[in-house]
């Protein structure tokens, strides 16, 4: 049996040890919080040349849009101011593509600055896994939403002349006779509809830029706005303050 000494010596050896060990590991603390750090900051900021950056410029799951329209069925009498009845359209299956374009970064890689680009490709196959019934070419009437959006805009906006605003009320007053069809309705094939028809009032007050397109859209593609290439956005990378990577800095030429 060991004897009291023996035990006394051994346990002030294991607790010289557990000293030891404890002043071991509060001294590494420092050095391993700094390499973990720094192992999160090499693959979460961005940097030119990284997997991180390649898909924070362009998303590599595949985005998918499934559009619908809502078909009016009486259009006659929805013109006359009777109640819509509506029959849905669809679903059209579309793929959205973002993309950062001409993507850079500050000297001491603080920032990254890009344009935003988006646009649509259709997806056939898969539209006719879900809509045998309806094709792109095919007429639907829908309210004119763009038009009467402009229209109200206009109305509202006290900064207009209020000639300007006589002139438009007379010009939607014509519209029937002008495309055929009262300014409420706006009738075309569906890809028109979705993506852009020429039309006579819209002309106008683009001409007059009153009017983002001289077109009418349900939809926009090529860019999310028409600014978006034209105006830079600014994040933060991450290298300074991993919490801020991709936080904005501006958006589109503007302060965040």
């Amino acid at each position: 049996m060991p004897s009291s000494r023996c035990l006394q010596i051994t346990a002030i050896l294991l607790l010289a040890l557990g000293l030891v060990v404890l002043v071991v590991t509060l001294s590494g603390q420092k050095p391993l919080a700094s390499f973990v750090d720094n192992l999160i900051k090499k693959q979460v900021a961005l940097a030119p040349g990284t997997d991180t950056f390649d898909n924070w410029q362009s998303s590599p799951v595949p985005i998918y849009d499934d559009i619908y329209l809502f078909n009016i069925t009486n259009p006659a009498e929805f013109n006359k101011g009777e109640k819509a009845i509506v029959q849905p359209v669809g679903p059209f299956i579309y793929q959205k593509v973002e993309y950062k374009k001409q993507a850079n970064f500050s000297g001491d890689l603080k920032y990254a600055m890009y344009y935003d680009y988006e646009y649509y490709l259709f997806n056939e196959t898969e539209t006719l896994k879900h809509n045998n019934k309806t094709r792109l070419s095919d007429i639907v009437y829908i309210p004119n939403i763009p038009l009467l959006t402009v229209v109200a805009q206009i109305a509202h906006n006290s900064l207009i002349p209020s000639f300007i605003k006589t002139q438009l009320e007379e010009v939607v007053a014509k519209y029937e006779s002008l495309r055929g069809v009262n300014y409420l309705t706006l009738n075309g094939s569906v890809h028109d509809i979705l993506w852009g028809m020429d039309d006579p009032i819209m002309k106008i007050l683009y001409s007059l830029k009153l009017a983002p397109s001289p077109q009418l859209a349900l939809q926009t593609n090529g860019s999310t706005d028409p600014g978006a290439m034209t105006r830079a956005t600014v994040v933060h990378t991450g290298h300074f303050d991993i919490a801020k990577v991709d936080e904005y800095h501006l958006f589109h030429g503007r302060n965040s």
